[in-house]
């Protein structure tokens, strides 16, 4: 296994407050990178160490019985995205949230999340 000394990290944090009506307001706008029917929480976001067009973002995802990390990725500085809410790295059924985002000097899209089925902590890379 690979340690990774150091990291470019930028979190993206929303913050909900709850109104007096209950229902939830937010001091920004919601933006989901990859419009899709799946809840994205947890983002988090990896900017390329030699490339700045280059972006890598994850969020966990949730629709009914599914739960992954999705995967998604910028070539021109966010102004555009393409991926998918559900990451085929194998166990496919391990996959259990709290996503991190990783681009490391070479080049490497690092994934890491949370088990599911077996509990710890988990990495997949492109």
């Amino acid at each position: 296994m690979k340690t990774i000394l150091k990291v470019s990290h930028i979190a993206i944090i929303l913050f909900n407050f709850l109104v007096s009506d209950n229902s939830l307001q937010s001091q920004f706008t919601n933006f989901m990178l990859y419009p899709s029917t799946y809840s994205q929480i947890e983002p988090t976001i990896a900017r390329h160490p030699l490339n700045p067009q280059i972006l890598f973002a994850s969020a966990y995802t949730i629709f009914q019985n599914s739960r992954s990390e999705g995967v998604y990725i910028s070539t021109n500085g966010g102004l555009n995205w393409t991926g998918t809410d559900i990451c085929s790295g194998i166990p496919v059924q391990n996959h259990g949230g709290d996503p991190g985002t990783v681009i490391d000097k070479n080049g490497i899209f690092i994934l890491t999340h949370l088990g599911n089925v077996q509990t710890g902590m988990f990495a997949n890379f492109s």
